[in-house]
């Protein structure tokens, strides 16, 4: 393997190293049967036969690609019992009925009957714990992983999948590993852990183990489907029951999914993406189906040295793509993964402000009232008298950017832990401009916003965020951090001064704590769920939303709202913010029209043409063009 992302071809080589293994050992279980019998010569040449590739495997995954360690953790105990039950479900509603289907020749049928009177302690080990561990290790773990990390989710998973029945070298249980595998590497795809796999394996395995104790399976293989379900109608029955029970069992399982920290490539079931490519995008317009196909071929074709980051793109409420490139630690060769958490830069204020407006919709504050009057004690008389909450969310206030300024960027930054510790940078300064007149962005102002928020809501502002914002809108990602904090999945940030050189360096020097104006950390899935909540109500009533996006001034290129940008100068409209600073450039774009939205985190500053201004150039080319 190269030092690169897994690709098919060396998926399909990985394949071929398991199935060399299983004939390279097959001599092994003949001779070993004549010493200690049937079962326990079984499992031992499973083991070697399964168990030495699967080494070999490894020890070429963590020399070569630089890969982490398997992930067995189990976050949610919950969705265990819902993978357990859609198992058995597929495995006799749909898998069993359609394996039945394929003739057995009678030379087949009699080596399946040979396994099939093993039932002891030696063969309920192998199916429901070597085989398991191992294949879902290799085929989830190893193959999956990799796959992703270079390929759309449907792509990876359907090839892992085959991969996964076709290693099995019989049709029928093809068929097995193909279904099961796609269920089983929605929930690796979605978790991330393969005890969830290895449990759906297991599950599947231990129903065909329970049929092989209790079932003859000798007059069994020669009835029909109808003779073994009792009926055409029992048949039926059961199909449709267990169709159903499957995806009510989706059902729950997304909605625990989407409660957990730190999901893996999209915010919806590959299930779902799977239905959306095949039945959904079938029906269609011709041009919605080239978007599609641009974007795969787009995302496709990016490589590390085009852009490192996340990108997520969404069509209305369901992810279509989701893909991380480049490293979130060069030094150490970390790469970024969909689960990498970015530094926000500016789209905190977008952040803010709905905390802010959620105070307005609860009739806690008045928009167009001096500041005074919820901060009596602010030094600046000028500021507190004239200034007003409207103004500081349009950034028409007056007040400058003290991120700019050589105060803030020449200071100790691990001095900044509250958010009053920002004020001293600019709580002094007289006015740009009369209030309300022109506009000038503004990261004072949106501090003056989190002092607000502490004044009225009675509680930190770091906490009220997490509380009004980031739980109902499920960012579960979404954090604040000490800049010497160690934090796990973060992305460290590179800077080229924008281009203006060609070695990167890191950002840290000009990076605090997160402040009502910036400087969070989440995901790009975060975002989504933000905006999608957003957009949905679930964070401001309604009509507070669509004031939000009202124009309320001209900014430097776009109109401003509340704490949000209105581009118009397309053939149709875009809402949302950017982030851009030293090592960082983000873009959270919705497309009004077509309900596209598309989230761009990069860990590293660009020149205006390469990196993330690149990405986000095409995605407006490609869903907006210029008017």
């Amino acid at each position: 393997m190269k030092k690169n992302d897994l690709t098919i071809l060396q998926s399909f080589g990985i394949t071929a190293i398991v199935v060399l293994g299983m004939l390279l050992f097959s001599p092994m279980s003949l001779l070993l049967g004549n010493f200690m019998g049937k079962e326990p010569a079984t499992l031992i040449y499973y083991l070697l036969a399964i168990g030495v590739p699967f080494w070999i495997i490894s020890a070429i995954r963590k020399s070569k690609i630089n890969s982490k360690a398997f992930n067995f953790k189990i976050e949610n105990k919950k969705i265990i019992p819902f993978i357990i039950i859609a198992a058995v479900a597929l495995l006799f509603g749909l898998i069993f009925p359609i394996t039945n289907l394929i003739p057995i020749p009678e030379s087949i049928k009699q080596v399946f009957l040979s396994f099939s009177n093993q039932t002891g302690i030696f063969a309920f080990i192998l199916m429901v714990f070597a085989a398991p561990i191992l294949e879902e290790l290799i085929f989830r773990a190893i193959i999956l992983d990799g796959l992703l990390k270079k390929y759309t989710p449907i792509t990876a998973i359907i090839v892992s999948s085959f991969l996964f029945g076709l290693v099995h070298l019989n049709p029928w249980q093809f068929v097995t590993g193909l279904v099961i595998g796609i269920f089983s590497g929605w929930v690796y795809y979605r978790t991330q852990s393969i005890s969830y796999s290895i449990i759906i394996h297991a599950t599947a395995n231990f129903s065909g183990y329970l049929v092989r104790y209790f079932v003859d399976m000798d007059s069994t293989m020669d009835k029909t489907l109808t003779e073994l379900y009792g009926g055409l109608l029992n048949l039926v029955l059961a199909i449709c029951g267990s169709v159903l029970l499957v995806l009510v069992c989706i059902y729950f399982l997304n909605k625990e999914f989407a409660k957990r920290k730190s999901i893996s490539k999209g915010n919806n079931s590959i299930i779902l993406l799977i239905l959306y490519s095949t039945i959904s995008i079938s029906s269609c317009s011709p041009e919605v189906k080239s978007e599609f196909s641009e974007i795969q071929n787009y995302l496709n074709a990016l490589t590390t040295k085009d852009f490192s980051g996340a990108i997520l793109v969404a069509k209305e409420d369901s992810i279509i793509d989701y893909r991380a490139y480049g490293y979130a630690n060069i030094e150490h060769k970390i790469k970024n993964e969909v689960h990498t958490k970015f530094n926000l830069a500016s789209i905190t204020k977008m952040i803010t402000a709905v905390g802010v407006l959620k105070l307005y919709d609860e009739g806690k504050i008045s928009l167009e009232e001096p500041i005074g009057k919820y901060l009596p004690s602010y030094s600046n008389e000028e500021v507190k008298n004239s200034v007003t909450i409207h103004q500081l969310l349009s950034h028409t206030s007056g007040l400058n950017n003290f991120y700019t300024e050589e105060r803030f960027l020449a200071t100790d930054k691990l001095q900044y832990k509250n958010v009053s510790d920002f004020v001293p940078l600019f709580e002094n300064d007289t006015l740009l401009f009369k209030p309300g007149s022109k506009y000038h962005y503004s990261a004072s102002g949106f501090v003056l916003l989190g002092l607000i928020i502490e004044e009225v809501s009675g509680q930190n502002y770091y906490d009220y965020i997490k509380n009004a914002v980031f739980k109902p809108a499920q960012m579960e990602n979404a954090s604040v951090f000490e800049i010497d904090a160690i934090t796990e999945n973060r992305a460290d940030g590179y800077t080229s001064h924008f281009g203006e050189m060609e070695t990167l360096k890191k950002n840290e020097s000009y990076l605090s704590k997160a402040s009502p104006a910036g400087f969070h950390y989440a995901t790009a899935e975060d975002l989504f769920n933000f905006s999608k909540a957003l957009r949905k109500g679930k964070l401001l009533k309604k009509e507070t939303v669509k004031q939000m996006h009202q124009p309320k001034t001209k900014g430097y290129n776009t109109h401003i709202g509340y704490g949000v940008d209105i581009d118009s100068r397309y053939n149709q409209k875009i809402t949302g913010h950017s982030g851009g600073w030293y090592g960082i450039h983000n873009e959270l774009l919705h497309f009004t029209k077509d309900q596209y939205t598309v989230i761009i985190l990069s860990n590293q500053d660009d020149d205006g043409k390469k990196g993330a201004s690149g990405v986000k150039n095409f995605f407006i080319q490609l869903f907006a063009k210029k008017n």
